[in-house]
């Protein structure tokens, strides 16, 4: 939550935001699509996990046990503009022709849930 919340929208990003901008001659390999690549990517992992392990058992997952469950339990920390950040990013020309890019759509099946969640 402390990567998103620093590097997406809000207070704490505009310092990161002036940071890369007055230094991104000297720093170029600090941007924000390679803080967030990973990010993104944990992500995509834990929920396809989730789901997964959701549809072995037949069954939804135990409340409070999923991501999505977590983070709705943090909105106050993790706001779901963080997390459409995150999805709504141009990770196309960040990383052009990278093979991951398949992955994209579990973002928007993620913030479907976190949505839903939240919004209960």
């Amino acid at each position: 939550m402390f990567l998103l919340n620093h590097t997406t929208c809000g207070p704490d990003a505009r310092l990161f935001e002036s940071t890369l901008q007055l230094q991104m001659q000297q720093l170029e390999k600090i941007s924000r699509a390679l803080i967030l690549a990973p990010c993104a990517g944990i992500i995509l992992n834990l929920h396809r996990a989730a789901t997964a392990r959701d549809g072995e058992k037949g069954g939804p997952a135990e409340e409070g046990n999923t991501l999505v469950a977590m983070l709705a339990g943090m909105e106050a920390s993790c706001p779901l503009e963080r997390v459409e950040y995150v999805q709504d990013f141009n990770w196309r020309g960040a990383f052009p022709d990278d093979a991951s890019l398949r992955q994209l759509p579990g973002l928007s099946d993620f913030l479907l849930a976190f949505r839903a969640e939240v919004c209960v």
